[in-house]
């Protein structure tokens, strides 16, 4: 029964496609991890929102690295516009049956806000970085790499559900 002037709709049945949030201590590794992800063929574009750490650049050497930094000025209002744009690129490729879109922001060691209560909820240990499943193997730089569920994370890194 719906409720006048709330918003709904039926559900899809649709299975979403993986959310994870990869997090760790400064230098485990989860920068680079996202960039690794953007090497496996199993996903379609990533998206980096890269958050005051300038790793996006750097990693972007990595062989077969392939992603699109996201250019904003660090306000609310351009990051979420961005989040937004990239919600609806996914979308749009999901219901054309086309490989995942990926977003991944990566913030730094202690992103600005963390005197609040949100901020130091999210980020009491260190700087996450969110990707979706990857087939991606240990690197020179990450040689100790362990797996978590099918996105591989450097020693010292968790993986854990996020959405």
């Amino acid at each position: 029964m719906a409720i006048s002037g709330l918003p709904t709709r039926k559900p899809t049945g649709r299975v979403p496609w993986p959310c994870v949030l990869l997090e760790g201590e400064e230098k485990a590794g989860k920068s680079w991890a996202l960039a690794q992800l953007s090497t496996s063929d199993r996903i379609g574009p990533l998206y980096w929102i890269d958050l005051n750490e300038g790793a996006g650049d750097e990693y972007g050497a990595i062989p077969g690295a392939r992603y699109e930094l996201v250019e904003h000025d660090g306000s609310y209002a351009q990051v979420l516009a961005a989040v937004q744009a990239v919600k609806a690129e996914a979308r749009r490729a999901a219901d054309a049956g086309e490989k995942p879109v990926v977003l991944g922001i990566d913030t730094p060691a202690r992103p600005s806000g963390t005197g609040s209560r949100t901020g130091r909820a999210r980020a009491p240990r260190g700087r996450p970085a969110t990707a979706s499943c990857s087939s991606a193997t240990p690197t020179p730089r990450s040689p100790s790499a362990r797996t978590c569920g099918t996105t591989p994370a450097p020693a010292g890194a968790s993986c854990r559900p996020s959405c």
